[in-house]
């Protein structure tokens, strides 16, 4: 028995039409897909293929030029090169000790020079304070020697007071006595002083006679005046001592003192 297929009715065929086209539109970007994912597998194939030709082909060459050295005897001549290379890199290695060593001695020589200027600094002080003891001993040595020729002169006029003295002391005792000497005869001619001591004046440490020349005007008595030191001359009159108010002078081979104002 046999069951017959009922006829599609339009409606039916159209469903269908439309579902196998819906169908056909969801599964052509696949076979697209598909399709350029096979010529790309293919292309890749192709490349690689190309590749390692030519890979083969660079080997191939690189064989053939080895075995033409090889046959040329050029690597013969690799040891010596290998040994120019040693001798190279020998002479760098040492060249770079030597800069070593001559950093090293230039830090050594930077350290001496160093220590040495600070002895020379060293040597320095030392000798500015050497030289300022001997300005200073200097300076006292001076100093010393003013006061000692001050002491001295105190003791010329000293001693020329007591010679003073002495002539004096002689020449009473010589008149008390009866006894006229030479120096008594010589002091009864008693010279007359062309000038006058005016007083005795005393500036610093040093000493001095003021004489004004006799019959001067008074007016003029001031630019007349001279000063003398024990040494010193005038009218061939030589000054030899001072005292206090008396200066003791030598003319004509005997001495004569004279006195302040008193001639």
């Amino acid at each position: 028995m046999t069951t017959e297929i009922p006829p599609l009715s339009p409606t039916s065929e159209a469903e269908i039409d439309s579902f196998q086209q819906a169908v056909s539109q969801k599964t052509q970007p696949r076979l697209l897909l598909k399709k350029c994912l096979g010529y790309l597998s293919i292309l890749l194939v192709i490349v690689s293929i190309a590749l390692l030709a030519f890979v083969v082909r660079q080997q191939h060459h690189q064989l053939v030029e080895f075995q033409s050295l090889m046959r040329n005897g050029s690597f013969r001549h690799l040891p010596d090169e290998v040994q120019k290379l040693h001798e190279r890199f020998d002479k760098a290695d040492t060249g770079f000790v030597s800069r070593q060593d001559w950093q090293m001695q230039n830090d050594r020589f930077h350290q001496a020079l160093i220590a040495q200027q600070g002895s020379v600094n060293d040597q320095q002080k030392s000798l500015v304070r050497s030289v300022t003891d001997l300005s200073r001993a200097h300076q006292d040595l001076t100093e010393a020697g003013s006061v000692l020729k001050n002491t001295v002169k105190q003791q010329e006029m000293r001693v020329d007071a007591l010679i003073t003295w002495k002539s004096q002391q002689e020449k009473y005792f010589g008149k008390k006595a009866g006894t006229p000497d030479r120096e008594v005869l010589r002091a009864k001619k008693r010279i007359v002083a062309p000038f006058m001591l005016s007083g005795i004046e005393r500036r610093g440490e040093q000493v001095y006679a003021v004489i004004i020349p006799r019959d001067t005007d008074p007016h003029s008595q001031i630019s007349q005046m001279r000063l003398l030191t024990p040494g010193e001359s005038a009218f061939e009159w030589t000054l030899v001592s001072i005292s206090d108010h008396q200066a003791l002078f030598q003319v004509q081979g005997h001495r004569q003192t004279l006195s302040v104002n008193g001639g």
